[in-house]
């Protein structure tokens, strides 16, 4: 496994395994296996507290517009949200998503926990 940066050539980082390409402004991660590239799938755990107000409103409408993208799956439990899916599409959707709540809320937390691989089979517990 190879790391490769397509705008500046090579990194000299002996622990990583990814690709990373332009798409416009956004980076998409690849991983680089026996000449093979395949796409980072990722998991986030989520817990969001909006930390004045009516919480509930801010919580469903956030999760709501996870579930609003096809290309993630979303599992809601008790205290968390789990995002599956390609890396890129994850962190810039909880991007976006966080970037609203904090601009509509006048206090609010996120908790983000991220594995760098898909453990949608691990999970269904």
């Amino acid at each position: 496994m190879a790391l490769a940066q397509a705008t500046t050539g090579k990194l000299n980082a002996p622990f990583a395994s990814c690709e990373q390409a332009r798409r416009g402004s956004a980076h998409s991660w690849r991983i680089l296996n026996d000449n093979q590239e395949t796409t980072m799938n990722i998991t986030a755990e989520l817990s969001l507290y909006p930390l004045m107000g009516d919480y509930v409103p801010t919580i469903q409408t956030y999760i709501d517009a996870l579930n609003a993208n096809d290309e993630l799956e979303v599992r809601t439990n008790a205290l968390s949200t789990e995002v599956f899916g390609e890396y890129t599409l994850v962190m810039q959707t909880i991007q976006a998503l966080t970037y609203t709540v904090f601009c509509e809320e006048p206090a609010a937390v996120l908790v983000a926990k991220y594995v760098n691989r898909d453990r949608r089979d691990e999970s269904q517990t």
